[in-house]
């Protein structure tokens, strides 16, 4: 089971956008209406979760720094070209879609009036219950075939941010490999390199229903505690040994 802690708001958004985005497929690989019903409330998420004024410019900055810095590595013998320039192009692909694009990233579906009228209803003691938007009622009674493909449509408006979350967030899991790590008392600790921009630090702990870490981290050290749960759902220090893998990864 790997953990994984983001060290900044623009991590938080590619993480929280990868995991609605799981979500998201898994209810629209199935047709009923009660699926499709949490699809719905996936792409009315994901739209709040990308409602930022400067999305767009931070998410092209990050692309252009993935690409510098894989450029850098065309001269190494180690390198496999083929692959690197495939990413280098999808990167510049990515790039230009969204310099291109002078719209909001979602504006087609913030102003559609009947994700509006959910939009409005999702939050309120009511929800989007049948009795509260009729017109609800009548969409979710839609043939299935037709309910998947509209929702199909609406997905495609988060393509560019989804694609381009997506290849962050691989390049930056694979900028540095994992570390075997092995302690007794259920803390780690380690000294950061305060000149090094890390993204994310990644726990690889072998599974166990009870055992897990929370993360405490600053510009100059990393601190992982490790916890159980007891029977009351309390965590609890765990003092024996523990083995895992960590990387902190950066762009």
């Amino acid at each position: 089971m790997i953990f994984e802690q983001p060290l900044n708001e623009q991590m938080r958004l590619y993480l929280r956008l990868e995991y609605l985005f799981e979500e998201l497929d898994y209810f629209l690989g199935r047709d009923n209406f009660c699926d499709h019903r949490q699809v719905l409330r996936l792409i009315l998420e994901i739209l709040q979760v990308i409602d930022r004024p400067d999305l767009k410019n931070r998410v092209i900055q990050n692309l252009v720094q993935c690409r510098n810095n894989l450029r850098q590595l065309e001269s190494s013998e180690a390198i496999d070209l083929d692959k690197l320039h495939k990413t280098l192009h999808e990167l510049e692909r990515l790039i230009l879609a969204l310099q291109n694009n002078s719209q909001k990233i979602g504006l087609s579906l913030r102003e559609n009036e009947f994700l509006a009228s959910l939009t409005q209803r999702l939050y309120t003691p009511a929800g989007t219950c049948n009795f509260n938007i009729p017109a609800y009622q009548v969409w979710l009674a839609r043939p299935a075939v037709e309910r998947h493909s509209q929702l199909l449509a609406w997905i495609n408006e988060f393509s560019i941010i989804r694609n381009a979350a997506a290849v962050i967030l691989k390049l930056i899991r694979a900028s540095t490999t994992f570390q075997p790590i092995s302690i007794t008392g259920g803390l780690y600790q380690r000294n950061l390199n305060a000149n090094l921009d890390y993204q994310l630090i990644r726990i690889d702990l072998a599974a166990n229903p009870q055992l897990f870490p929370e993360l405490s981290v600053s510009r100059y050290r990393l601190a992982i505690h490790f916890f159980t749960l007891d029977h009351s759902f309390h965590n609890k220090q765990f003092t024996d040994t523990v083995e895992f893998n960590i990387a902190c990864c950066r762009l």
